[in-house]
């Protein structure tokens, strides 16, 4: 699931919007 990927990446909760993108492999933080 996406709570998942969030655990692998360093993701913020509020970059959803990016979140879409990121889950093509092209995730820029």
């Amino acid at each position: 699931e996406i709570l998942e990927n969030y655990g692998r990446s360093p993701f913020i909760p509020s970059e959803t919007n990016n979140f879409s993108e990121s889950t093509a492999g092209g995730h820029t933080v």
